[in-house]
């Protein structure tokens, strides 16, 4: 029984890694060879909502009048999402002599509406460019960042395109977490399918989101998903699903951000939409005791297997196929730790990481259940407003 389980357990680390594998493939984009020419590049108004982000927007807005996108053709609003802590006077600040940024009140909460769509919407309003572009507060670019998304964008002909940020993971928290979180999502999808124009699929990031105005416009903007709790999710679906071309790929040369400062964040941020993120309760459920699986199995079994082993090999007479069984088991665990490892060295953390991974497991298991829990009770809060959730259908 050992040995098939063994071998079963090898099998399913090894189908795990090769998916893994190809879900990277659909990244790469040699961002270094998209350098346009200026005059070919169409005009595009940056939105920034921010609600309470001190402590970041200097950084993001920043890092926006530094890009190197034709002055003329680049404009920058911050909707000062109703702040109470100085949000908006910090980029009044730094638009003093630049007349590309321009800062916006928040306007009321309108019933049936969440606060980023607001924002949004709000936001574009006040744009007369060809392209939009959404993105977080969180989020700082490098100086090319908007010339070589948007030339992608022109280049293959897409309505959409979300770039998925690098990460940044300063905490033990955050780097024990995250990393694991990002593995439930990336197999919670298949990124292939997500770009193939014949597929339904449809996700994009809304740390960043670049899309062509008229496409914004005939969809009906963030109007047409306001009370979803996922927006940028909803917003890909629906760009997809009328017929426009959507683009999902890694913007970690050009974009980075860091979205939470330590655990009782992060907790919150992801608690709010795990449920959505992997695709409705039932995928969350499974996706979260899929998680405890990949943690505690490889733990568990080998030491079952061991236990029973040791009385052969302390006697002379070790069982030939228990030997055979533990040595798959410890080579299926040993193939998760590299996977592990991997990531740590992408993220640029301390590869010690890669041995807790039974913890981290458990607790990325933990916070998706506990959306789980958040969804089922119908209420869900984020940044001081409470909304009701289940609105998507996912």
């Amino acid at each position: 029984m050992w040995l098939v389980f063994s071998f079963a357990w090898l099998v399913g680390v090894a189908c795990l890694l090769l998916y893994l594998l190809r879900q990277s493939s659909g990244y790469n984009i040699r961002w270094r060879r998209i350098n346009p020419k200026d005059s070919l590049l169409p005009t595009v108004t940056v939105v920034v909502p921010a609600r309470n982000e001190a402590r970041n927007i200097e950084r993001c807005v920043s890092s926006l009048m530094q890009q190197s996108y034709p002055f003329e053709k680049l404009r920058i609003v911050v909707v000062d999402d109703n702040s109470s802590d100085g949000t908006g006077d910090i980029v009044r600040r730094l638009a003093v002599g630049d007349r590309r940024v321009q800062v916006l009140e928040g306007r009321p909460l309108p019933e049936g509406w969440m606060g980023k769509q607001n924002a949004c919407a709000h936001g574009s309003q006040a744009a007369a460019s060809e392209w939009l572009c959404f993105v977080d507060a969180d989020t700082a670019a490098r100086p090319d960042f908007l010339r070589r998304a948007i030339a992608l964008a022109q280049r293959r002909a897409i309505d959409l395109l979300s770039l998925l940020p690098y990460q940044k993971l300063e905490t033990f928290w955050e780097r024990l977490i995250l990393p694991t979180q990002f593995l439930l999502f990336s197999l919670s999808m298949d990124i292939h399918r997500i770009n193939d124009p014949r597929t339904p699929d449809a996700v994009a990031n809304g740390q960043c989101i670049f899309i062509r105005r008229e496409v914004y416009d005939r969809i009906g903007g963030h109007g047409a998903v306001r009370s979803d709790i996922l927006e940028d999710v909803a917003l890909a679906r629906v760009v997809k699903s009328t017929g426009h071309r959507l683009y999902v790929t890694s913007g970690a040369d050009l974009i980075r951000t860091r979205m939470y400062n330590g655990l009782k964040e992060l907790w919150g941020g992801f608690s709010k939409n795990s449920v959505d993120l992997v695709g409705g309760i039932g995928r969350a459920i499974v996706g979260a005791l899929g998680m405890l699986a990949l943690g505690w199995v490889p733990v568990v079994a080998s030491a079952l297997v061991l236990e029973r082993l040791m009385p052969g090999l302390l006697s002379g007479q070790p069982a030939p196929r228990l030997g055979l069984a533990l040595g798959l088991l410890v080579l299926g665990t040993a193939a998760v730790v590299a996977a592990h490892a991997l990531m740590a060295r992408f993220n640029r953390m301390p590869m010690r990481y890669s041995l807790l991974f039974p913890i981290s497991h458990t607790l990325a298991a933990a916070l998706t259940l506990n959306s789980v829990r958040r969804y089922l009770s119908g209420r869900n809060e984020w940044k001081g407003r409470v909304y009701a959730v289940g609105s998507t259908g996912s």
